[in-house]
């Protein structure tokens, strides 16, 4: 299992899914359960299947830096969000915040940040975000309630 001392492993080395070890670990009790949404399965059943992933430990709790596993607090000129960058962005249940995987724009955007760096999001049209806040400990929180469940 790699470390995430280098947040560059979003290029996805082998075009494998970064997930967090914790991630894995509820990826193989959801696969097992009747009620699991059918999407989310095919999702999980190709990435355990063909085995295409690349495990990584989650950040430590005083790591600085915006990361796979970091629930991140952003600013732009219209609204305030909330994002969690993981791995499996659908086996995410919290209401409160958005999920997005370290591909997605806004992650590419910010993964690397600290707080109180501007960052630009382009879409459609440039957005400048800001890093309010980074919280490394409630993506692993979320997973490991979810994990205890089983």
């Amino acid at each position: 299992m790699k470390s995430l001392n280098n947040y560059q492993f979003f290029n996805h080395i082998n075009d494998k899914y970064p997930l967090l070890d914790f991630e894995l670990q509820l990826a193989e009790k959801k696969i097992l359960d009747p009620l699991v949404d059918h999407n989310l399965l095919l999702i999980i059943d190709k990435i355990l299947r063909y085995q295409n992933y690349q495990t990584y430990k989650a950040p430590k709790i005083n790591y600085p830096v915006v990361t796979l596993g970091s629930r991140v607090a952003i600013k732009t000129s219209d609204d305030n969000y909330t994002v969690d960058i993981v791995g499996i962005k659908e086996l995410g249940q919290n209401n409160e915040t958005e999920y997005c995987t370290p591909s997605s724009p806004i992650a590419k955007a910010v993964i690397g940040k600290q707080i109180g760096e501007t960052a630009l999001l382009t879409i459609h049209k440039p957005i400048e975000i800001k890093i309010i806040s980074i919280d490394q400990t409630s993506v692993q929180d979320d997973l490991k309630k979810q994990l205890a469940s089983y």
